[in-house]
C-alpha cells in the first residue's frame, strides 16, 4: 500500500501546518509522499494524480487529507471512480464537522498501525453525487 498525504497548511488558521509538522516527526512508516495544496480545488487534482500513480503500479493508495472539511471534501471528490484507494483524514480545520460523523486519524501511531496491518480495519462509506445544473458541476457527498 502506498501512503500519500495532501496537506492544506493554511487550514484552521495555520493548524494544518502545525499538525503536519508534528505528524511527520512521529511517523515511523518508512515510505510516504506528501504535497501541499496551492489553490482551491487542488486537493481533488492531487488525489486523482495519486490514484493514477498507484493504479499504474498495481497498488492500493491510502490518501490522508490534513486540513479542514473543505480539504477532505476535495480529496473525496478526487478519488471517485477509483477502486484502488482508501481515504483517511487528520482534521486540522476550525470546525471539523467531518470528524463528528467519521473516524479519523488522531496520531502518527494510528497511521503507522494502519499501514502495518495493510488497512485491514476501515469503514466503507456510501457517497452520493449531486449534479448542479446551473453550474453543470457534479459534487460528491458522503453520509
Amino acid at each position: 500500500m502506498k501512503l500519500y498525504f495532501i496537506i492544506n497548511e493554511f487550514a484552521g488558521s495555520g493548524k494544518g501546518k502545525k499538525v503536519w509538522q508534528q505528524l511527520r516527526k512521529e511517523l515511523t512508516t518508512p515510505s510516504f509522499n506528501f504535497t501541499f495544496t496551492r489553490y482551491e480545488g487542488h486537493a481533488s487534482k492531487l488525489a486523482e494524480h495519486f490514484c493514477e500513480k498507484a493504479l499504474a503500479s498495481n497498488q492500493t493508495a491510502l490518501i490522508i487529507a490534513i486540513g479542514g472539511d473543505g480539504t477532505i471534501h476535495e480529496v473525496v471528490n478526487g478519488v471517485i471512480g477509483y477502486s484502488n484507494v482508501l481515504v483517511g483524514a487528520v482534521c486540522a480545520g476550525s470546525g471539523n464537522d467531518f470528524s463528528r460523523g467519521y473516524a479519523s486519524f488522531q496520531t502518527a501511531r494510528q497511521i503507522d498501525d494502519f499501514m502495518m496491518h495493510s488497512g485491514r480495519a476501515f469503514q466503507e462509506k456510501d457517497c452520493g453525487i449531486v449534479k448542479l445544473n446551473k453550474e453543470n458541476l457534479k459534487k460528491v457527498f458522503c453520509e
